[in-house]
């Protein structure tokens, strides 16, 4: 089960192991070789293709395309050493702002900077109060994969009422969330109005900050409406808002605009990717691309955030199996097109 431990999902791994023993078939010799409905193999296809394991082409999306696996896997492997390392620094982060948001919460209750909300009115009018007033921004942490179609109303007619009035507004989600066709939908909406979606692997507490200075802090995070605290002008804020910043720089943007920005590179941007896909070192790099080794990373720091990739290579690999940029040949490492129907990488 070596896959599994790269956090695949089981149906995942097995539709990904029978592509290695076999990789020309079609998705309907996998679902016969699986026993599966031609519907769970295609769910399951999909998934590995969002990780950059098979590619399906657009002109023949019922013929997967297996990425060379020593490529596509050693992208994963770095995508997983690098959200640990995130994760551990996370835990760190949120063990300080949780101690203080239950001081907070513990705190004498004639204090004027933390209020408890017993319930969802008191929670809903606190948010309002809170974003009536916001002038700058409002960040938030939502832990919930999915939203109910009421909450997602309520979140984007508050945030099309704040992005009106110049607030800038920043929200992130779980990555499970890039499977929620209405979330998807919110966050193209929202983009367009000049708003930011984003997803992370890994979430701490939930938390909604305003300006920098108030924050809404659910007691049960699967129940946010239930019961929160609302904290004001304390270094439960600060911790909170560092913990979000942190977790901002690391998170992928949402909406489908994030991939057709893609889509639209320069010449060198696509040099570039070729050489990161095939792992080439900053100065071979800058020597190919005619830049200094700082302008080189530069240009790969600009990509890796267009694309949403969390590693150099990892940016590489998304392009070339997205079909941005020729995959590498399985002998030599040189490009080529995706036209052949083998394995590629």
């Amino acid at each position: 089960m070596f896959t599994n431990s790269l956090g695949l999902h089981p149906d995942e791994e097995s539709a990904y192991r029978a592509m290695l023993t076999n990789a020309h078939m079609s998705v309907t010799e996998l679902a016969a070789h699986l026993g599966w409905p031609t519907g769970r193999v295609a769910a399951a296809l999909d998934r590995l293709s969002r990780r950059s394991l098979v590619q399906l082409p657009p002109d023949s999306p019922g013929r997967p395309v297996l990425v060379r696996p020593e490529l596509a896997l050693a992208a994963l492997l770095l995508d997983e050493e690098a959200a640990l390392l995130e994760h551990r620094r996370r835990v760190a982060a949120s063990s300080t702002a949780v101690t203080q948001v239950i001081a907070a919460y513990n705190a004498p209750e004639d204090r004027p900077d933390v209020v408890r909300l017993p319930g969802p009115e008191a929670v809903q009018n606190r948010i309002d109060q809170f974003a009536a007033a916001c002038e700058v921004e409002i960040a938030a942490l939502e832990v919930n994969d999915s939203r109910s179609a009421e909450r997602l109303e309520a979140a984007e007619r508050l945030d099309t009422a704040m992005l009106a009035r110049g607030v800038d507004v920043r929200r992130v989600y779980p990555d499970g969330t890039r499977r929620d066709a209405a979330t998807v939908r919110y966050a193209d909406r929202l983009a367009a109005r000049g708003g930011q979606v984003r997803t992370a692997r890994h979430l701490p507490p939930q938390v909604t900050i305003f300006d920098r200075y108030s924050a809404i802090v659910p007691i049960d995070p699967a129940q946010p409406e239930a019961e929160a605290v609302a904290i004001q002008g304390t270094g439960a804020v600060t911790a909170l808002l560092s913990l979000f910043d942190k977790v901002w720089e690391q998170a992928i943007p949402l909406g489908s605009a994030a991939d057709d920005d893609a889509d639209e590179f320069t010449d060198q941007e696509r040099t570039l990717l070729e050489l990161l896909c095939l792992g080439n070192t900053d100065e071979v790099i800058a020597r190919r691309l005619g830049v200094s080794v700082r302008t080189g990373r530069r240009l790969t720091s600009g990509l890796m955030s267009r694309l949403g990739a969390r590693s150099r290579f990892q940016a590489g690999v998304l392009a070339a199996t997205r079909g941005w940029v020729p995959l590498p040949d399985a002998e030599d490492g040189t490009p080529r097109t995706t036209a052949e129907p083998q394995v590629s990488g």
